[in-house]
């Protein structure tokens, strides 16, 4: 078999490989072989058939097997021997093949093209970066609300003589005064919210607080440009709001059998014990996020700044996405369209340069950093052991906690090495910023 690569055009190679007559003519009579073993034709027993009967029956469907079969066996070799390094996952195209029929003295001969990543510039190290770096901590004091937040949740809710305030449920009939009976059908009359749980309608939840029962307002929602309901989109809708009722609630008593009812047979003591090793879980999984996003982008911003980017991949990751997004019939495609590609982009430039910083840092899997990775999520159920057991069962999962522990290992080296800027929070600041 000769393999030469015919061009060099920004990432694509295209190469060139000769399929000496005698391996495309062994290919061949192996295919019309399985054919006469397999196929049915009316006066003829299975696998009786004559192979001239069979050409005649089946030979453009013989054609495209010996080609498939011929090209899927020969291509790595081919891609090998044509020595292309920094191969893309983009699949190769084929874009020429010549004497592909019957065989003959000719030798069999395709053409394709393979995609290939750039050059990541590692010339300067990450110790010429910037970094922001979170460190989270635990107070007693957090301890004691989240406590308190416990209790709120169990609680049962009270009708309330008062203005509403944040935490309460409030019921509303809304009015839609817009005019516009088409955006009548995504509001309901009769709405009930808890104040301070984000509410689907713009301001809303804020426009209600102060307000006592069968109070009436008008008020405007605006709604942002990016809103995935189209109809939606960019648009200020006028509502007369009443007021219906409030609840508030009230606390569960903290005691024996509140504790049993979190699964805790102990004391107070091992309940705190308990709440403070969730929230730990809690704050380590953002900082994870808050210190693993801040490296990455800095990472991509220093080294992703690529003249030219594998076309081909990205397009594969649109159609991913594509197919796994099931999208509502009133998002609009032009924007979809647009956050696919920022999407597809951003990965394969995050990947490119991940892959650069682990080769210049010697960044590999630990595997110890994985089993603790593991025994940590596990510890959240009461049947850690088998939740063990099924992880290590479900490959996508493991992967993804694999997938985690490397980038922990990378934020660690990288920190490490580079700039940083470090900043103490306590649980609240971290984990709900805007409360």
């Amino acid at each position: 078999m000769q393999v030469s690569v015919e061009s060099t055009e920004g990432l694509t190679r295209s190469i060139k490989v000769v399929v000496p007559a005698e391996e495309y003519s062994k290919a061949y009579l192996g295919v019309v072989r399985k054919y006469c073993k397999d196929k049915r034709v009316p006066g003829f027993r299975k696998g009786k058939v004559p192979v001239d009967i069979i050409e005649k029956n089946y030979y453009a469907q013989i054609l495209d097997d010996v080609v498939n079969f011929v090209i899927s066996n020969s291509m790595p070799k081919a891609i090998k021997d044509a020595n292309v390094s920094n191969l893309s996952e983009a699949l190769p195209v084929i874009e020429k093949v010549e004497n592909g029929g019957k065989p003959s003295d000719a030798d069999f001969i395709y053409q394709f093209s393979v995609e290939v990543y750039p050059e990541v510039d590692m010339a300067e190290g990450v110790d010429t970066i910037e970094f922001n770096k979170v460190n989270g901590e635990i107070s007693e004091a957090d301890i004691d609300k989240m406590i308190e937040t416990l209790c709120l949740q169990q609680g049962v809710w009270e009708k309330a003589d008062k203005a509403a305030e944040k935490n309460d449920l409030v019921r509303l009939h809304l009015e839609n005064l817009s005019g516009d009976e088409n955006l009548t059908k995504y509001f309901s009359e009769n709405q009930a919210l808890v104040v301070g749980n984000h509410y689907y309608i713009p301001g809303l939840e804020d426009s209600v607080v102060g307000h006592k029962v069968d109070d009436e307002y008008e008020f405007t929602s605006n709604f942002a440009a990016d809103c995935p309901v189209s109809d939606l989109a960019g648009k200020s809708i006028n509502f007369k709001v009443k007021v219906t009722e409030i609840q508030a609630r009230k606390p569960a008593e903290l005691n024996e059998e509140l504790l049993k009812s979190f699964g805790v047979n102990g004391s107070i003591e091992d309940f705190r014990a308990d709440v403070k090793k969730n929230m730990e879980r809690e704050i380590s999984s953002v900082m994870y996020r808050m210190n693993s996003n801040e490296v990455l982008s800095k990472l991509v911003e220093k080294y992703g700044n690529f003249s030219d980017l594998p076309e081909r991949e990205i397009a594969q990751h649109i159609a991913s996405m594509k197919k796994e997004d099931n999208q509502a019939p009133n998002i609009d495609q032009e924007a979809a369209e647009k956050l696919y590609r920022e999407t597809a982009v951003n990965f394969v430039k995050r990947r490119l340069v991940v892959d650069a910083v682990c080769k210049k840092y010697d960044i590999k899997f630990d595997e110890e950093r994985v089993s603790k990775l593991i025994d940590s999520i596990a510890s959240a159920y009461d049947q850690s052991e088998e939740f063990k057991k099924a992880i290590m069962k479900d490959r996508a999962k493991l992967q993804n906690i694999r997938n985690r522990a490397l980038v922990e290992e990378i934020v660690d080296v990288v920190l490490k090495n580079g700039k940083v800027n470090e900043e103490k929070k306590g649980f609240y600041d971290l984990v709900t910023p805007n409360n």
